[in-house]
């Protein structure tokens, strides 16, 4: 993967996930976070099914937020009906239309042409069809409906999009562009894709399928069941964190490859090899002294503005250190003085008289 250092050089691409969209919305919220111009600079933004939903909202700039509280209402409700998504209650295709209807903007097909595609199977020879240019906003909200539209799960009449009639994107290319090296892909599967959960499984065994690849793990089975029946509202919560954290660590792991990546020229490569260290090392003695002399030189040229400034701060550092040992020194020989001066005026002790050696007196008779 490249490091997109042009702006518009790249594209993201969002996996067709169900109710797992909530997925795609923590790592929408960790991109707009932590890297804005990811998804600022992106030259389009693809999607199949719910992912289609994730990519129209950041070409409209609606907020996240909001489709992760519609997403987790649609969840909610199917919490309450006794048969789940079996229940006669459970309309997905008209929830997500008059949400649709709600919430996007006036200009949506201006913002989306050419910069948003729609991923569609065609019914009934399942040819995939990437929608890009949008002439309403009716065809913009027909695109998104029939991407998401999941044969009977949804209903048993597929919806039209300009007189003909398509069903959800997944089913024929789950992760448009997948194998494009510009493109950020994302998937809430365990995968090799560039945005997706680390697996705890050890198989290193793939199902290709759908235009996308899925690793064959316990981990996927379960996700792509709970991707057509939800959880509770709290399992699924989780999988925005998921998102979230994902999406951060795959932008710690491109700023620490783009850290390491070297120049790529002719002479760097050779320098890098041994054959060049050892003539780097070889010649060392003759090219030592010049790169002293350039680097010492280059050094002294960048530092002649500062100049005056160092010599005054460094005059000033000398007259404070010469004030400082002249204060010590008068200190130390002024105690000195005053210990010699005090000495001769102390009176002297008169020496002790010997008894034994003083003179006994004589008596005459």
């Amino acid at each position: 993967m490249s490091c997109f250092e042009k702006e518009g050089s790249w594209s993201l691409s969002f996996a067709g996930a169900g109710f797992l969209g909530l997925y795609h919305v923590g790592v929408v919220h960790c991109l707009r976070q932590r890297a804005p111009r990811l998804l600022r600079g992106a030259s389009r933004f693809y999607g199949s099914s719910s992912g289609a939903l994730v990519a129209v909202s950041v070409v409209s700039g609606l907020s996240v937020d909001l489709c992760c509280s519609r997403l987790m209402a649609v969840v909610k409700q199917v919490e309450q009906l006794s048969l789940g998504v079996f229940h006669p209650a459970f309309t997905p295709i008209e929830t997500i239309r008059q949400d649709l209807q709600d919430w996007m903007p006036a200009d949506v097909h201006i913002l989306a042409s050419q910069r948003l595609g729609i991923s569609l199977t065609h019914c009934p020879n399942g040819e995939n069809v990437i929608v890009t240019d949008f002439a309403t906003r009716d065809e913009v909200i027909e695109a998104l409906v029939c991407s998401v539209y999941f044969p009977f799960y949804c209903g048993t009449i597929p919806p039209t999009f300009r007189g003909k009639r398509y069903i959800d994107g997944a089913l024929s290319n789950n992760l448009p562009f997948a194998d494009s090296p510009s493109a950020i892909t994302v998937s809430p599967f365990h995968g090799t894709v560039d945005i997706c959960p680390q697996s705890c499984s050890a198989s290193i065994h793939e199902l290709n399928a759908f235009n996308a690849s899925f690793q064959i793990s316990t981990e996927n089975f379960f996700l792509g069941i709970t991707s057509l029946i939800p959880c509770s509202p709290e399992v699924m919560a989780d999988s925005c964190r998921q998102g979230y954290l994902d999406a951060l660590r795959f932008l710690e792991r491109r700023a620490l490859k783009k850290a390491c990546m070297r120049d790529p020229g002719a002479w760097a490569s050779f320098c890098r090899s041994g054959p060049g260290q050892a003539l780097t090392y070889l010649l060392l003695p003759c090219t030592l002294p010049f790169e002293y002399v350039y680097f010492r030189s280059r050094r002294l040229v960048a530092w002649l503005p500062d100049v005056p400034a160092d010599l005054w701060w460094m005059q000033g550092l000398l007259r404070s250190l010469a004030l400082e040992v002249y204060s010590r020194t008068k200190d130390q020989l002024l105690r000195l003085v005053g210990l010699l001066v005090a000495s001769p005026l102390q009176p002297k002790a008169d020496p002790p008289k010997d008894l034994a050696k003083e003179p006994r007196p004589t008596h005459q008779a």
